[in-house]
């Protein structure tokens, strides 16, 4: 059975069956809104990294003879035109970002910054348990 919640992740969140099971056993203890949780791990570093991936392997197929660095930067402007359609504008790339590994981290840190606060600790729980889904 899928949660409400899990429909509005995209086919390339799916989760297994367990992991779903116990984020769902896990909205309930806490009395969370489907909507609000499915959003919360939309937003979550697993599924940044996770569309981050996606977008990498489709300009890397796109353009096999590319190196790491224009990947990079390709992924990251990609990410960019999106976030400028959404009304966000994104920090320049440090050049220290020349692999896909330093371009997540990068994106991850960046997302916690503008984050909202966790002060019961239910997104580091959300967080934790997606941490069990092998990537």
């Amino acid at each position: 059975m899928i949660m409400e919640w899990e429909s509005v992740l995209p086919p390339h969140l799916s989760l297994p069956r367990s992991v779903a099971a116990e984020l769902e056993n896990f909205r309930e203890s806490i009395g969370c809104p489907e909507e609000v949780f499915g959003m919360r791990i939309l937003g979550s570093a697993w599924a940044t990294s996770k569309t981050q991936k996606l977008t990498y392997e489709k300009v890397r197929s796109e353009n096999p003879g590319a190196s790491e660095v224009e990947l990079v930067n390709t992924v990251y402007e990609t990410r960019k035109l999106t976030s400028i359609m959404a009304g966000q504008e994104l920090p320049p790339l440090p050049r220290s970002c020349k692999t896909f590994g330093a371009l997540v981290e990068f994106i991850v840190r960046e997302e916690a910054r503008h984050a909202m606060p966790d002060p019961f600790g239910w997104g580091a729980a959300i967080d934790s348990i997606l941490a069990k889904v092998v990537p």
